[in-house]
């Protein structure tokens, strides 16, 4: 889980101007988004909200935020590879996050 030492203000695509409580808010209202309430859309963006998303640049952070926008059978489809999305930015940290899932490619 998310720590106030693991998310640094100028890690986050939140401007440095912003404080320490304000990047963890954001970051707890990701954690909101992330919960999809179906189990293998959940078992996908949380333990990459958690582990990875500080490590983003704020680029990627920033889809990764559009994406919690999309549907979930979008996702679901995505995540199961079963197509990708159309819109390049949405491929780009849909591949990003299928690469820290440990999930094989069963193509």
């Amino acid at each position: 889980m998310l720590s106030g030492a693991d998310v640094r203000p100028e890690n986050c695509l939140y401007s440095s101007k912003n404080t320490e409580k304000t990047v963890l808010m954001d970051i707890n209202r990701l954690r909101w988004a992330s919960r999809r309430g179906m189990l293998e859309l959940d078992l996908v963006l949380l333990p990459f909200l958690e582990n990875h998303f500080h490590s983003l640049n704020a680029e990627d952070q920033q889809l990764f935020e559009t994406l919690l926008e999309c549907e979930d059978q979008d996702l679901f489809n995505w995540f199961l590879r079963k197509n990708l999305p159309d819109d390049e930015n949405l491929r780009r940290i849909v591949t990003i996050i299928l690469s820290h899932t440990g999930l094989q490619d069963g193509r």
